[in-house]
């Protein structure tokens, strides 16, 4: 039997993609209950541009990371990068979670 090697910086990669969208979903829920942004940048590209700034800039770093990535990191270091944002967003997103439950 031949076994398929996993590929897992693709995997981390395709987990930014995911905890960056649920970050994005929890974000405007949280927003919509009146809680309120707390994120210097994230107030304000919400003041300036709204929600649909929030969706480019984070599609924009997910983009300039992957190519900054791609360059610049060699061997095992191309999982730091899909890693830290993994962990960043997967934060927020706990974070936004838990003050959705608390307020409701």
């Amino acid at each position: 039997m031949f076994r398929k090697r996993i590929d897992y910086e693709n995997v981390l990669w395709m987990s930014v993609i995911i905890f960056a969208i649920l970050d994005l979903i929890s974000t405007y829920v949280g927003l919509s209950m009146g809680l309120v942004e707390e994120n210097a940048v994230g107030v304000y590209l919400l003041e300036t541009t709204g929600f649909t700034g929030m969706v480019i800039a984070k599609t924009s770093i997910i983009l300039f990371c992957y190519k900054l990535s791609e360059k610049l990191m060699f061997g095992r270091w191309n999982y730091f990068t899909p890693f830290v944002l993994f962990f960043v967003w997967f934060l927020a997103t706990t974070n936004n979670m838990f003050f959705i439950v608390k307020v409701y």
